[in-house]
């Protein structure tokens, strides 16, 4: 059985995501950019599982994509992660919404970011 990457759980914990869709950000993130096929690989997945993935992760505004030619014909696409700066004021803001939502809830008066 595969272990669990923290960074991957906590990520999708906080945006919602399922660990495949974390998984997959993270694998992107450490390439830079990449097409389904490097992806699929990388996280020892097939295709389909990555394409949903990616589809969501751009959903949400994680993840571009760019159509690029290929030279023996057709097109495919490459991924490319959003900045890890971006990402990180997406995760503070949706921790400073859980925190609300905590305190209307409980009047939970923890930490402030």
């Amino acid at each position: 059985m595969k272990k669990c990457n923290p960074s991957s759980c906590l990520l999708a914990c906080v945006l919602g995501l399922n660990c495949g869709e974390a998984e997959t950000y993270f694998a992107l993130l450490e390439r830079g950019n990449a097409d389904v096929d490097e992806i699929a690989r990388a996280i020892n997945k097939d295709k389909t599982t990555v394409y949903r993935a990616l589809k969501r992760l751009e959903e949400i505004g994680l993840v571009s994509k760019e159509c690029r030619i290929v030279r023996t014909g057709g097109y495919k696409y490459i991924y490319k992660p959003v900045p890890v700066k971006d990402l990180e004021s997406l995760v503070i803001r949706r921790v400073e919404e859980i925190l609300k939502e905590l305190k209307s809830l409980t009047g939970f008066s923890g930490c402030s970011l």
